[in-house]
C-alpha cells in the first residue's frame, strides 16, 4: 500500500498544470509540424516519408529526450531544491523503494506522452494509396506500365535485369516483340505482373551482386536480418525491388507499419533514457544541465558515427528496434533533416540485450547510491 501511496502522489507531482501544458506542447509538435508539411505540399504530399523523419527526429530525438532528462532527473533534485528530501527520506520505507516508485511514475510519464505524441503524428500522416500494405505488385503499383515494360527490354540496372531474367518465356517474347511506340496490351501488363509476383513469392531475392550498389532502406535490411519467412518474406522481396526500382514502383509502406513498432519501442527508450538520468541525478550535481548536454550533444552526434563507437549511444540501438525509413529528396522538402538519419547497422539482439542491460544496470545502481548517499536539502542540485 505504501508503494502505491507513493506512486499516487509522484504521478500527481507530474500532473500539475505548468507540467500538462509542457506535455501537451510537445504532444501536439510533431503532428503540428506534419499538418503544415502536409498543407505546403498538398499534391505531393508522402505521408510516410514525413512520418518516418518528424518520429525519428521529434518523437524519438527530442520528445522522448527531453521529458526523460527533466523527469528523471527531477524525480530527486526536485525533493533537494524543494527541501523534501529530509522528510522523504526519514519515512519508515526503504530508499529503494521510494526511488523505484518515482521511477515508474515518470518512466509512466514520459511514455504516456510520446505514445499520444507519435499517435497524433500517425493521424496527421495518414495518406493511403491503393498500393498501401500491398505485398504482390499490381498494374497501379506501376508508376508508368509502358516505361516499365520499356525497361525490361533494355534493363537499366542489376534490379531490372533480374526481373527480366526471371519472366516466363512467353512473357519474354512479348516484352521483346513490343514496340515502345505502340498499344500497350493488357495481356503483356498482366503477363508482367504474373512474374513479378512469382519473383516475389519465391525466395529471399537479395544478392550482393544484384543489390550491392542499392540503397536500401533501414526497414529493409531490418526485415533480411529477421530471415523472414511467409508474408514477411514475400513483403522483404517486395520492398527491395521498391529500392532498387524507385523510378518504377510506388512504395507500399504505410505509416500503421511504422506506428505498431514505435509504439512497442518507444516505452522501452523511456525507461532507459529516465534510468540512465535517475542514475545522473544521483551521482552529481547539477544533473539536469549535465543530462541536457549529454542528451542534445552526445546522443545527436555519436549515432551519425561510423563503427562500434555508436554502440555507445542509447538512441543507436532505439533506431536499429524502430528504424526509420531514408526517402528520395524530392519526396519531402526536408533533406537536410534526411541525411542524419543513417546509422550503421547493429543487430537487433544486441539493441534489445544492451537496452535491458542499460535499464537493469542504470536503475540498480541509482537504487543503491540513492540507498547510501547523504542528501542535504539547500544544495539546489543533485
Amino acid at each position: 500500500m505504501a508503494d502505491l501511496y507513493i506512486l499516487r502522489n509522484a504521478l500527481l507531482d507530474l500532473a500539475r498544470p505548468a507540467r500538462l501544458l509542457v506535455c501537451g506542447l510537445l504532444v501536439l509538435a510533431p503532428a503540428g509540424v506534419a499538418l503544415l508539411i502536409r498543407g505546403v505540399g498538398r499534391g505531393s504530399f508522402d505521408g510516410i516519408a514525413t512520418y518516418d523523419t518528424l518520429a525519428a527526429l521529434l518523437v524519438f530525438g527530442f520528445v522522448l529526450v527531453i521529458l526523460s532528462v527533466v523527469f528523471g532527473t527531477g524525480v530527486i533534485t526536485r525533493e533537494i531544491e524543494q527541501k523534501t528530501i529530509v522528510y522523504l527520506l526519514t519515512r519508515p520505507i526503504a530508499r529503494w523503494r521510494i526511488l523505484l516508485m518515482k521511477y515508474l511514475a515518470a518512466a509512466l510519464a514520459v511514455t504516456v506522452t510520446v505514445e499520444v505524441s507519435v499517435l497524433l503524428l500517425a493521424a496527421a500522416t495518414t495518406a493511403p494509396r491503393e498500393v498501401s500494405g500491398a505485398v504482390e505488385v499490381r498494374a497501379v503499383s506501376l508508376r508508368d506500365r509502358a516505361q516499365f515494360v520499356k525497361a525490361l527490354q533494355f534493363p537499366p540496372n542489376s534490379v531490372m535485369q533480374l526481373v527480366r531474367d526471371n519472366l516466363s518465356e512467353q512473357t519474354l517474347r512479348d516484352v521483346d516483340g513490343w514496340d515502345s511506340g505502340g498499344i500497350l496490351r493488357r495481356g503483356l501488363v498482366r503477363g508482367v505482373l504474373r512474374d513479378v509476383n512469382r519473383l516475389i513469392n519465391g525466395p529471399l531475392i537479395y544478392t550482393e551482386a544484384t543489390f550491392g550498389n542499392v540503397q536500401l532502406q533501414d526497414d529493409t535490411r531490418q526485415l533480411m536480418s529477421a530471415k523472414p519467412r511467409g508474408v514477411a518474406l514475400r513483403r522483404a522481396n517486395r520492398w527491395l525491388l521498391e529500392d532498387g526500382l524507385p523510378d518504377y514502383l510506388y512504395r507500399s509502406r504505410t505509416t500503421g507499419m511504422r506506428l505498431g513498432r514505435d509504439l512497442l519501442i518507444l516505452p522501452i527508450g523511456a525507461l532507459a533514457y529516465t534510468a540512465l538520468f535517475l542514475l545522473l541525478a544521483a551521482l552529481i550535481r547539477r544533473a539536469l544541465i549535465a543530462g541536457l548536454l549529454f542528451a542534445f550533444g552526445w546522443e545527436s552526434w555519436v549515432p551519425m558515427t561510423s563503427g562500434k563507437f555508436q554502440m555507445l549511444s542509447i538512441m543507436s540501438y532505439l533506431r536499429t528496434l524502430a528504424p526509420h525509413a531514408k526517402v528520395d529528396a524530392a519526396s519531402v522538402d526536408l533533406t537536410f533533416l534526411l541525411q542524419m538519419l543513417t546509422p550503421e547497422a547493429i543487430p537487433v539482439r544486441v539493441a534489445w540485450g544492451a537496452l535491458i542491460g542499460i535499464i537493469v544496470v542504470g536503475l540498480g545502481t541509482a537504487l543503491l547510491v540513492f540507498s547510501l548517499k547523504e542528501y542535504v536539502p539547500g544544495e539546489g542540485d543533485g
